[in-house]
């Protein structure tokens, strides 16, 4: 069974101690080994994409997982000064300066998902393989959800498989394109989408919309601020402010969940669903011109060194 690491019971926050490489992406993300023996993906302050991605990604996975979605842990990794003088490889690449020196402190930690013994782990899978997603109604649950949230890239997953039974588990990556202002989308880009729209077909979309849009709006002001109190997210990450208009923001646009579930169940639950997908973005444009615009930057999460299957 794969196991994760939650933030919220560490007692002291993980050290990174070992530098082993650049993550491809626009954020200049970094693999570490880290004081715990784990290995995480790490985005850093000050990044080239914002630092308010860091917050992004943590109050996003969060949310999420308090919604009931599954997405990988995360916590914040402290890097010394030390560490960044001793690692050159981890600093940004510029255009303009050629290299720029991250700063030291709380950073954003992905921990690395690493299969267990009669596990494999898949970043694509064969579209044959789909049904053999268990919680495939998850990515219906996930569309409304980054609908809600202003997903600003394509949803993201990875697959890990039960090697006995063939079973697969999807669990959702990449929050850092979440709370996006409505005027950065870009205008063809297929908005929170997953990058198959197979994976949606032969489900029952009209009851399970109505789950994850009946829990949606079951979130008050309090509850989606606890959220963020409960994570221990760092102070440095965002501001109160900040914060609040993104809170302010979700409660806004919950208004608009019963409209996303009627673009979703009428652009996916037909035979000709793709066909109806190339109308996806001017449905979804028409009811972003009535949403409350949301106020965090993002950023294209950077790719994992994981396995294929084509």
């Amino acid at each position: 069974m794969t196991k994760f690491i939650d933030s919220t019971k560490v007692n002291s926050r993980p050290i990174a101690t070992s530098f082993i490489r650049k993550m491809r992406g626009g954020s200049q993300s970094c693999l570490v080994q880290a004081s715990d023996d784990h290995y995480y993906v790490v985005k850093l302050l000050g990044n080239p994409q914002g630092s308010t991605v860091l917050f992004s990604e943590a109050f996003g996975t969060l949310l999420m997982r308090e919604t009931g979605l599954p997405v990988s842990k995360w916590c914040p990794i402290e890097i010394s000064d030390e560490f960044i003088d001793r690692n050159p490889g981890l600093w940004f690449e510029t255009s303009m300066s050629g290299h720029q020196r991250p700063p030291a402190g709380l950073h954003f930690g992905s921990r690395l998902v690493i299969p267990g013994n009669s596990e494999n782990l898949y970043e694509l899978l064969p579209r044959s393989w789909f049904g053999l997603i268990r919680n495939r109604e998850d990515f219906i649950g996930v569309l409304l959800f980054d609908l809600w949230a202003n997903q600003a890239d394509n949803r993201q997953a990875i697959f890990i498989q039960n090697v006995v039974d063939r079973s697969i588990k999807a669990i959702f990556i990449d929050q850092g394109c979440l709370f996006k202002a409505g005027n950065d989308h870009q205008p063809n880009s297929a908005k929170a989408l997953y990058l198959d729209s197979l994976i949606y077909t032969n489900l029952d979309i009209n009851s399970i919309i109505s789950i994850w849009e009946a829990r949606f709006l079951s979130f008050d002001w309090e509850k989606i601020k606890s959220v963020a109190a409960s994570g221990a997210i760092p102070a440095q990450w965002y501001t109160p402010g900040n914060l609040d208009r993104i809170v302010s923001g979700m409660i806004e646009r919950q208004s608009l969940l019963r409209a996303y579930s009627h673009c979703i169940k009428r652009c996916l639950n037909t035979p000709s669903s793709r066909k109806n997908l190339n109308n996806w973005n001017r449905r979804l444009d028409d009811i972003q011109s009535h949403s409350t615009q949301l106020c965090s930057d993002g950023h294209r999460r950077v790719g994992r060194p994981l396995s294929r299957v084509s």
